[in-house]
């Protein structure tokens, strides 16, 4: 993969409602219709990401059927989930309040 593929794949995974969106396709949800109500997306931000996400083969869509994850989106995905876990300790942690006068 060249420079000039790895930025375009880190900007595209950057954008705002990718991971919403890879989270509804992974939950079942592979119809645009669908995907803009789980992620909570307007449609043309929707449809901005999907053809992005489609532009680095992440995700595939299949005539009357939807959208779905490549073996490239499956993986990415996963490692989402895995940084996800990760991090979990530290977003579980109470944060401190300022001392109180």
């Amino acid at each position: 993969m060249s420079s000039i593929r790895k930025n375009e794949v880190y900007k595209t995974l950057g954008y705002r409602g990718v991971v919403e969106i890879m989270d509804a396709i992974a939950g079942g949800k592979h119809r645009f219709g669908e995907i803009a109500l789980e992620a909570r997306l307007n449609p043309n931000i929707l449809d901005r990401c999907v053809r992005a996400l489609t532009r680095i083969g992440v995700v595939e869509k299949r005539e009357r059927v939807g959208y779905y994850f490549t073996r490239t989106g499956e993986r990415i995905h996963e490692i989402g989930g895995m940084v996800d876990d990760a991090y979990r300790p530290y977003n579980a942690r109470p944060r401190l309040r300022a001392k109180e006068k």
